[in-house]
């Protein structure tokens, strides 16, 4: 009977990992480094949308900075989007975009 209630729970366990977005800088998560903004914003979405994460969370929004590497201005320029303050993940999205495809269209 122990074991039976201690599989159950290790399986309701890993039920519960495999539905979360993976932790920044972990294996599998998206990491935004300042360039192919579309790319990134679009594996971020479908993972969220995959894991059953609400990227429109408000928790969602806020975790947006930590996918974002450090120490580039890239965390500095996101968290001051309107979006982020709010937050809304549309309007985020859509602020996101503009200064990185200016900077991949300037090369």
């Amino acid at each position: 009977m122990e074991i039976s209630r201690l599989l159950v729970e290790a399986i309701s366990a890993a039920s519960t990992q495999r539905n979360q977005m993976p932790l920044p800088y972990s294996p599998g998560a998206p990491i935004f480094r300042g360039s192919d903004v579309t790319t990134f914003l679009h594996k971020y979405q479908s993972l969220a949308d995959f894991t059953s994460t609400n990227p429109a969370s408000p928790k969602a929004v806020t975790m947006f900075p930590c996918y974002c590497v450090e120490g580039s201005g890239v965390r500095d320029t996101v968290v001051m989007m309107r979006g982020y303050v709010g937050p809304d993940w549309a309007v985020l999205r859509c602020k996101a975009v503009y200064p990185y495809m200016a900077a991949y269209e300037s090369i």
